[in-house]
């Protein structure tokens, strides 16, 4: 009952015609925001006085209920401490569909006011974003709402002092591109099997780029983290030094004889050939023979046939 006699009080002295005139020095505006659809966003009313010492206030807010649901409503940093550093001694908020109204007394008693100044919070609203993505709603100060409506006006000295009034904006916006990671799905699309290992070779050993999944510079990370093994004449030849180790005999020499890698035993060599005896021959033919000093050119010693 006190709020309706307060609003009406208040909407008396803005239709009494003591309005002080001159050039509009006061704005009544709402912040904007931005979210995504299903988020929350607050929205402050803020005052720039420059019209006097105010000792009161009041003022509605609405919204689009298809696009904005409101959430919370709270007093602002300022009408929690204008009266002397505590809040103003009438302070009401009321919730009403597609908004909210707020009405303030400083002091009722006259102890204090509203000084001029910028950037006065007076309220605070928490909404959620319901519109579709890429959409822009207004949430705006108005005079409509509530039973008697609730004008919007500043009270100074008694009397209603005018004001500029603008609208806050709050624009849905898409969600952001979230990337998610699944180890060893390599060509992204989500599932793992062999097309991803395909995908990799391709990526890796061909001249074009097969996919267009992955962006350029893959090819050449993945390229860049895989260790490349070098050949066994590479490893050879820059390490001086080291041989190649000799191949596994075919046969190998067992205690009873050789023995194939199959495990039967390897035929005999044949045996050595006799010496020929030519070599007598010639020495009875050559008495020169018989020095064994002076070796003759056809003689066995000389071919390496007597030794």
């Amino acid at each position: 009952m006190l709020l309706r006699t307060i609003f009406a009080l208040l909407g008396t002295i803005a239709l009494s015609g003591t309005i002080h005139a001159g050039v509009l020095t006061s704005l009544l505006s709402i912040e904007s925001a931005s979210g995504r659809v299903g988020a929350s966003v607050d929205l402050a009313v803020l005052l720039d006085n420059g019209s006097g010492d105010l000792q009161g206030w009041s003022f509605g807010v609405c919204h689009d209920p298809a696009s904005l649901t409101l959430t919370a409503l709270l007093a602002g940093s300022t009408a929690l401490s204008v009266n002397n550093g505590e809040p103003a001694s009438f302070l009401q908020l009321s919730e009403e569909p597609g908004g909210y109204t707020a009405g303030v007394v400083v002091c009722l008693t006259g102890c204090a006011n509203l000084p001029i100044g910028n950037g006065y919070e007076l309220t605070v609203g928490s909404y959620t974003i319901d519109g579709a993505v890429g959409t822009t709603t207004d949430v705006c100060p108005c005079s409509t709402l509530g039973s008697p409506s609730v004008a919007t006006v500043l009270v100074i000295g008694g009397s209603s002092a005018p004001a500029s009034l603008a609208c806050g904006t709050v624009e849905a916006i898409p969600l952001p591109l979230e990337v998610q990671f699944v180890r060893g799905d390599a060509n992204d699309d989500g599932a793992v099997d062999i097309g991803d290992g395909i995908w990799m070779l391709a990526e890796l050993f061909s001249k074009e780029r097969v996919s267009t999944v992955r962006p350029r510079r893959t090819r050449t990370l993945m390229a860049a983290s895989t260790p490349r093994t070098r050949s066994r004449s590479s490893t050879t030849s820059s390490s001086p030094g080291r041989r190649r180790p000799p191949p596994s005999p075919s046969v190998a020499q067992g205690a009873w004889g050789p023995i194939a890698k199959n495990g039967s035993r390897a035929p005999e060599p044949p045996p050595p050939s006799k010496k020929d005896d030519s070599s007598s021959q010639l020495n009875s033919t050559y008495p020169d023979r018989t020095n064994p000093s002076r070796p003759s050119w056809r003689g066995g010693s000389f071919l390496g046939l007597n030794q």
